[in-house]
């Protein structure tokens, strides 16, 4: 998701909608995945909770500005050594607790901060991703070389792919970022060997876990076969193994 201010106001617009707008210096703004699933996730956090992040000046190490120093150094470490083993891609991940006000986004499972370059269309991301200390815990669980991973640990690595999206294949489309993200992280699930029997019944914590995320992460084109069906054209494992539902 992304939140945009207009020269230190909130622009009260649809955030994806900035063709007609421009601004002479950078906005930041977040992709934030919703948060209306505390049952699930086990965060008792309020959904569609996200607060704008202040305009700030262009600088020339811009993908750097978030780069503040961890709460947590040693879970970050866990965290991000898991997901690189797990997922076989480098993850820059920070865990922060996104029930303060202080956070980047508060109530979010994870997010991306984003940077519109100034008189132009393009927005860049940062290079690193946060997500909540809960996911990070669940992440932080998963048994690497074992054949069996927890829902609750699954859902966790499909937000941080999520995540991925955002930063590194520049995809804006909430419901498109977490599609090709259930793909993905089935995909590398059953190419590491986890029990195809034990990936396919996630299905059932999936499931839920998207249903009941806000509208912007829910299209038609999420099914199998569908537009964003990338099983046939991906160049890293996928699988729609979880694409039991439609949206």
């Amino acid at each position: 998701m992304i939140r945009r201010h207009e020269n230190g106001h909130n622009a009260g617009r649809d955030p994806l909608d900035h063709d007609k707008r421009r601004s002479s210096r950078i906005t930041l703004g977040e992709f934030a995945l919703g948060t209306s699933l505390g049952l699930v996730m086990g965060i008792p956090l309020a959904a569609g909770i996200y607060t704008a992040a202040p305009t700030i000046k262009l600088d020339a190490q811009i993908h750097k500005l978030d780069a503040q120093p961890a709460a947590n150094p040693e879970l970050d470490e866990k965290v991000n050594d898991t997901l690189t083993a797990v997922l076989d891609k480098s993850f820059n991940a920070t865990c922060e607790d996104t029930t303060q006000p202080t956070s980047g986004s508060p109530g979010a499972y994870g997010y991306v901060r984003l940077y519109k370059v100034p008189f132009t269309q393009e927005f860049i991301p940062s290079d690193r991703i946060h997500l909540n200390n809960s996911v990070c815990r669940d992440i932080a669980k998963i048994a690497v070389n074992s054949q069996f991973i927890y829902h609750n640990e699954a859902i966790a690595l499909t937000i941080a792919t999520h995540e991925r999206m955002h930063k590194d294949e520049d995809i804006l489309d909430e419901a498109e970022a977490q599609c090709k993200a259930e793909q993905l992280t089935a995909g590398q699930l059953l190419a590491k060997g986890y029990d195809k029997e034990n990936i396919r019944g996630i299905a059932d914590s999936i499931r839920p876990f998207h249903e009941q995320l806000p509208a912007k992460y829910h299209s038609p084109k999420c099914k199998v076969g569908g537009e964003f069906d990338i099983t046939a054209t991906s160049d890293e494992p996928a699988s729609n193994i979880w694409l039991t539902h439609v949206g």
